[in-house]
């Protein structure tokens, strides 16, 4: 999707018609994408680009998966005010997520960012954040604020090189993030800023869960900067945000032992606790911190990480889903016996639950009964 607000080229091409993009036109629309599905593509490229894309545009629902960009992230979204929502980006191999630049000012709610856990040891991200770019001052200094809500970003379970959110470089004089009710699970770094300190850098971190599988985190590797001063004003930006170094809770987090599944839990950490959204009509307000509450996985029924059993809605031991089973469920513990069937009971089982005392009884319920 090409169109929008800003007047730029493809990264890495030269500037012809074909791939220049933007305008100034911030409510544009470009379409809709919803329900959409990008497969093991990429290679040299983003799996998805969205370039100067206006707020009119719809998109949601969509899943990037098995990303193999190498040289650029799975997605990357540049310039425009475009409201993604529903995001899940799964990498098949190491390298970035989301790269946001070009001052993007839209947001972003419900994302999933799945890291690839193939022990590559090159720095891999999350989402990184730059200001603009352009072929001849690549990453130029401007203003990029976009905002950020409700993310659940897993890192490989070693961690080693992994950082969940990069912030800016040195040519970076203006920009921030806003970043509210996340949860970020798994890295060696949650958040790396390169920008200098009072340069009208500003980030807000609120609401926020910041765990290992190894266990709670160090006030250090939650935050690294270049600049000990940008260190500091991030440190205390992290408390004055009330955000947390602490479980999240989320039911099966552990990679080693899929499927996952990423809910908030009904009671306690990520379920019920939430910093309070902006007034503001794109933000859906919701009650919990993550991607996903727990009444059920929007992932559930149409991914291909739900489809081969990566991320999806954990099972009873007596196989019942802890939601409302499907009619394909049911149709399916008919045929093999487990469950409810549905098929009525013949007759001669039902006399036979009468002669053995199981089932339901044939005879009138006498009154002692009721």
């Amino acid at each position: 999707l090409e169109q929008g607000v800003i007047s730029a080229t493809l990264p890495g091409f030269a500037s012809f018609p074909e791939t220049n993009y933007g305008g100034n036109d911030a409510l544009s629309s470009t379409g809709t994408l919803r329900f959409v599905k990008i497969l093991h593509a990429g290679q040299r490229r983003s799996s998805l680009f969205l370039g100067g894309v206006g707020s009119g545009t719809t998109v949601n629902h969509v899943e990037v998966f098995a990303s193999a960009s190498t040289y650029d992230a799975a997605v990357r979204i540049s310039g425009g005010t475009v409201y993604p929502r529903y995001l899940s980006v799964h990498r098949a191999i190491s390298g970035d997520l989301v790269i946001l630049t070009n001052n993007w000012q839209g947001i972003g709610q419900f994302w999933l960012l799945l890291a690839a856990d193939d022990g590559a040891e090159g720095i891999a991200r999350g989402v990184t954040v730059r200001g603009a770019q352009n072929n001849t001052a690549y990453y130029d200094a401007a203003t990029i604020r976009p905002q950020l809500y409700n993310l659940t970003v897993l890192g490989p379970e070693s961690n080693t090189n992994f950082q969940a959110i990069d912030l800016g470089d040195r040519s970076s004089t203006q920009g921030g993030l806003r970043l509210q009710n996340s949860v970020f699970y798994n890295f060696s770094t949650a958040i790396n800023a390169d920008f200098l300190p009072g340069t009208g850098y500003d980030v807000n971190l609120e609401g926020n869960f910041f765990w290992r599988l190894a266990g709670e985190p160090s006030i250090d590797e939650i935050i690294s900067a270049a600049d000990p001063v940008t260190e500091n004003s991030l440190k205390y930006r992290l408390e004055l945000g009330d955000n947390r170094l602490a479980d999240p809770r989320l039911i099966q987090p552990q990679r080693s032992t899929p499927p996952l599944d990423l809910r908030a839990p009904i009671e306690g950490a990520a379920g019920t606790r939430t910093w309070n959204y902006p007034d503001d009509d794109q933000v859906i307000k919701a009650s919990h911190s993550g991607a996903f509450c727990n009444n059920g996985m929007w992932t559930e029924g149409w991914t291909s990480i739900a489809q081969n059993e990566l991320v999806r809605e954990a099972r009873t031991g007596t196989g019942t889903l802890s939601r409302p089973v499907t009619q394909d469920e049911l149709e399916g513990q008919a045929r093999t016996g487990t469950g409810t069937s549905l098929q009525p009971a013949t007759q001669d089982e039902l006399e036979g639950q009468a002669r053995t005392g199981t089932g339901t009884s044939l005879q009138p319920v006498t009154q002692n009964e009721f």
